[in-house]
């Protein structure tokens, strides 16, 4: 069996060490601002779109160092009265939750996304997902070489979203039966 010895220099060893661990600090914040920045972008597609104003809303934080570590803030309804409404719902409308996905695909990115989309109630999360991972798959196959013009990615697209477009709860009526 092989052997391998290493030499270390303990006073340039110590003298390396807190550069070194300053360095994965600032490679740490780098990583979790890139994750709210995730959950920033997949909270904004989930948010509904009547006005707008909901999901023109959502931002992050700058990160602030705390003696826990870096931590940053997604907000989403400054001025907008109905976000808790839409994201929990209330006693007459049921939730339209568009934060907590985006949360659960960013955590589960380590995991897989498509786990945690599946793991949501939502068909809109779902549908979402859905559509990104067929549009990832477009561009695998546009760099593996297949070769299609702006015209027809456009269309290959558009086909993806209105395959997979969300079209509102499904609602059934029964007619009454006679007699009753």
């Amino acid at each position: 069996m092989a052997q391998v010895e290493w030499e270390v220099e303990t006073l340039a060893f110590r003298a390396s060490l807190p550069v070194a661990i300053q360095e994965y600090r600032v490679l740490g914040v780098e990583y979790i601002v890139l994750v709210g920045d995730k959950v920033v972008v997949l909270a904004k597609g989930f948010a509904p779109k009547r006005t707008g104003g909901l999901a023109a809303s959502i931002h992050a934080t700058p990160p602030v160092f705390t003696p826990r570590g870096a931590e940053l803030e997604v907000v989403a309804g400054e001025g907008e009265r109905e976000a808790i409404y839409m994201e929990f719902g209330t006693y007459k409308d049921r939730p339209h939750p568009y934060l907590r996905p985006a949360l659960a695909i960013a955590a589960g990115a380590a995991r897989g996304g498509s786990y945690a989309v599946r793991a949501s109630r939502t068909t809109r999360a779902r549908l979402f997902a859905r559509r990104s991972r067929a549009r990832i798959r477009v561009q695998q196959q546009q760099r593996r070489g297949l070769q299609l013009s702006p015209a027809e990615a456009r269309a290959v697209a558009q086909s993806i979203s209105q395959r997979l477009r969300y079209r509102g709860p499904r609602v059934t009526y029964r007619r009454p039966r006679p007699g009753a």
